[in-house]
């Protein structure tokens, strides 16, 4: 298994993995999957200043995702990374895959100087919650939409 940053010619797989992100996550909320689509993929080519996303490959084939923003999207945390989608395909899910881009996108946020790791996720994705406290995330409240988790990072 090799994780590397994903690079400009990489925008179709990046597409392919945002797609099934939205499909996921379209059980929990209603989108607008194009107008989704279409944002993440301006996201991607702007590359605005402490984005980031890295892709997993098993051999060519590529088998998962993450990216993050060393600041917290929202403004609510100083001095903290925001990890946005972590996603692994089906039939590579429990193999370590989805904790190793997650130490991964941790290692860069401590290389940045950030001093903690947060995420909003649904609260009905129940199997998200679970991975995300079993990566040492712990709930720290909750809108209308997401409960807010977070790790503080070893130096």
């Amino acid at each position: 298994m090799i994780i590397r940053k994903a690079r400009s010619q990489d925008i179709r797989t990046v597409r392919d993995f945002y797609k099934k992100v939205n499909r996921y996550e379209s059980r929990f909320e209603k989108k607008d999957a194009e107008k989704e689509n279409t944002k993440f993929e301006k996201l991607f080519e702007a590359k605005p200043k402490g984005y980031l996303c890295y892709i997993a490959f098993d051999g060519e084939k590529p088998v998962a995702y993450a990216d993050g923003h060393t600041s917290d999207l929202f403004d609510l945390i100083r001095n903290c990374g925001y990890v946005r989608n972590v996603f692994v395909i089906s039939e590579y899910r429990k193999k370590g895959i989805g904790h190793n881009l997650i130490q991964v996108l941790i290692l860069y946020f401590r290389r940045k100087g950030r001093k903690k790791v947060v995420l909003d996720t649904y609260p009905k994705n129940k199997s998200a919650v679970k991975v995300w406290e079993a990566e040492g995330f712990q709930k720290s409240g909750r809108n209308s939409k997401f409960v807010r988790m977070g790790k503080k990072i070893q130096p």
